[in-house]
């Protein structure tokens, strides 16, 4: 099975906080232990008889102990980089002996015998960590051949008629066992639970579904908003607590063994697909909510949008009961390939007609001319992965490919319900912070401001790294993969002799905007404050705060960048190699920058000067880093460059005295 991660383990997989916490837990290595670890993984590994889950199993203690190498390193090294720190400071050691001083000689003698032995657990760590890391990585090679190899496993095509009869003589054998675990008792107190859970499946769901549309009116208070918010939410999760009420009863009553309990876990993962769709489809096609914008549809065709969406839902979540039952109904390949035929079909029914209502969708913003260059992308993406999909999985199923057919269709449908789940929240979310303005007397709606570009961004990132591992997830990468990819990004990559980490990148992203925004507060107190009061000239307070801004900005960087631990001395040989290539490369830029330097301490121009440069002639309103801005008589803004002021003639009508001549 393929699809193995269903969509409620996509959610779960992202807790993969847990490994990292424990192997930070696991502060002292072991190297006993490790050894023992990395002869059973090698054992494994080697022999080639190991099952799959197992090898996962090993995977994980490998990764805490490669973790826990890393700790160990990291501890050594601090320790080893002192006592040579110590060494170098003694100078270095005289070609004869002799001649060094008897404490100095001893002194070096002892912190030797000191940096042999810190450096001994130190070599073993890193040994230890190769080691690990090797053995991963083997173990992910062999389960990645296995995972392909099922993949393409040629299996009986679902179409001959040869495997139909015992495909129906096993489901009939399934239902009839089920049957026979049923006990019609029922005592008064799960019945109560159950038309409890009937209530929240039906009413309540219909009354909030009501509720959603109401509350989309026109008046668009916080209220109302909160509302609306609430109600589509509820939408999904109120069937989905009364699915679950009804289940417990049945749970309670003890009336299914083994294989009804499972077909009732196996359920309730079914309806997690068809109340989310269900979710998606009432806040596309049904709701009036802002997040109806994406969906692109005409009114007219809506209903049978709303329609298809559940159908899809209806779709996957059959795919994944019938994936979870396969072991407990004693399903053959050619059983599960004959049931899932049907529904690889329909979803890829589904695909196609999502792709052609993306195409109409695309032609209709060309002939109005609203399309964008990303929105165009966006179109022809969406149009070629569902048509591909939609066209090549039932075709694969057919000729008996049904683990391919299978992941084209279902892990599409899933990546277009996971894009549009996290649009329409994003959509939703904004929509409540949007700024709304009131009329005081009619408390009617009068413009709705598209303010709050920056929280847009920052949402849209934040639900951008919540989707890159739901699909990679869904598109068959393991939980594991997930955690390497946090345990890179927490225990950071090598720079040199420094350990660049994501804590270290969080901690300069801190200090440096916390730098910028001292900066331009000071600013914003000299130029408004501080500098008006004085007799200094407009054009030198001008250059003033300019250069109080770049020394700002270079302090915050550099104070961001030491906090993060990196040795700067590191960066010498990089940055002579970058000043050969901007000498070669960026000559004209660095010789603007420069001449912008020289316009702001030598001050031949300031801003409100009136000048002449060759062709141009106008008042100067910026005086920038690398270019000035002249506003030309024409009402034209001219920028030039800097090196043009400091290499060329300029004529400047108001340096030293606001008289002059004009020959007309």
């Amino acid at each position: 099975m393929f699809l193995k991660y269903r969509f409620l383990h996509l959610i779960i997989a992202l807790i993969f906080l847990s490994a990292p916490i424990s192997a930070q837990e696991q502060s002292v290595f072991d190297v006993d232990t490790f050894n023992k670890l990395a002869s059973r993984a090698e054992n494994a590994v080697y022999g080639g008889e190991t099952s799959s889950e197992a090898l996962e199993k090993l995977r994980v203690s490998l990764s805490e102990a490669r973790s826990a190498a890393l700790e160990a390193q990291s501890s050594r090294t601090s320790r080893a980089k002192i006592i040579t720190e110590q060494i170098n400071a003694l100078g270095p050691t005289p070609d004869d002996p002799s001649t060094e001083a008897k404490d100095v000689a001893e002194l070096r003698l002892s912190l030797s015998k000191q940096l042999a032995v810190a450096r001994a657990p130190l070599i073993v760590a890193q040994e230890a960590f190769r080691r690990a890391d090797g053995l991963i990585s083997e173990i992910d090679k062999t389960i990645r051949e296995r995972s392909a190899s099922a993949l393409l496993q040629l299996g009986v095509s679902p179409l001959n008629p040869t495997i139909w009869a015992p495909a129906f003589s096993s489901l009939k054998n399934y239902i009839r066992q089920i049957r026979t675990e049923f006990d019609t008792s029922l005592d008064s107190s799960s019945s109560k639970v159950i038309i409890s859970g009937l209530f929240l499946l039906f009413p309540a769901t219909k009354w909030v579904a009501n509720k959603m549309s109401v509350a989309g009116g026109n008046q668009q208070k916080i209220s109302k908003k909160i509302i609306q918010i609430t109600s589509s939410f509820l939408v999904f999760l109120l069937p989905l607590f009364g699915l679950a009420l009804i289940f417990k009863s049945l749970e309670m009553l003890d009336i299914f063994e083994y294989r009804g309990n499972a077909l009732m876990q196996s359920l309730m993962c079914m309806s997690i697909a068809i109340f989310g769709f269900n979710w998606l489809a009432h806040n596309l096609f049904r709701g009036v909510g802002p997040a109806q914008e994406l969906s692109g549809v005409e009114n007219n065709k809506q209903i049978g949008a709303y329609s298809l969406t559940v159908l899809m839902g209806v779709t996957l979540g059959l795919f994944w009961l019938v994936n979870d039952l396969k072991q407990v109904a004693d399903f053959t390949d050619s059983t599960l390939a004959f049931l899932e035929f049907p529904l690889i079909i329909i979803g890829g029914y589904g695909l196609i007609t999502f792709a052609r209502q993306v195409q109409s969708y695309r032609a209709r913003l060309t002939a109005e001319n609203n399309i964008t260059p990303i929105s165009d992308r966006l179109t022809t993406i969406l149009f070629a992965l569902t048509m591909t999909a939609g066209i090549i999985g039932p075709l694969s199923a057919a000729f008996g490919y049904s683990n391919i057919g299978s992941k084209l269709v279902f892990a599409t449908i899933l990546t277009l319900a996971v894009l549009a789940g996290l649009y329409i929240v994003f959509m939703l979310v904004a929509y409540l912070f949007s700024e709304i303005n009131f009329d005081d007397k009619n408390d009617k709606v009068q413009t709705a401001s598209s303010k709050g570009g920056l929280f847009r961004v920052f949402l849209a990132f934040i639900l951008a790294c919540l989707a890159i591992p739901l699909l990679a997830l869904i598109w068959g990468a393991r939980v594991v993969d997930i955690q390497d990819v946090w345990l890179s990004l927490r225990d950071g990559v090598v720079l040199g002799d420094t350990r660049i980490s994501i804590s270290d990148f969080l901690t300069f992203v801190i200090i440096f905007s916390i730098g910028y925004t001292l900066t331009r507060l000071l600013q914003s107190a000299l130029r408004l404050s501080v500098l008006p009061n004085t007799k200094i000239e407009t054009g030198a307070q001008n250059a003033l705060v300019t250069g109080v801004g770049y020394v700002g900005l270079f302090f915050a960087a550099l104070f961001a960048i030491t906090s993060t631990g990196l040795d700067l001395s590191s960066l010498a040989i990089v940055a002579g190699a970058l000043s050969v290539g901007i000498g070669f490369g960026l000559q004209a830029i660095v010789s603007n920058f420069l001449s912008g330097i020289i316009l702001l301490v030598e001050r031949p121009i300031k801003v409100g000067d009136w000048i002449q440069v060759g062709a141009y002639s106008g008042y100067v309103s910026k005086i920038a880093v690398r270019a000035t801005t002249i506003d030309t008589f024409d009402q034209a803004n001219v920028i030039i460059p800097n090196a043009d002021f400091i290499s060329g003639t300029v004529t400047n009508m108001t340096h030293l005295s606001k008289r002059g001549r004009v020959k007309v």
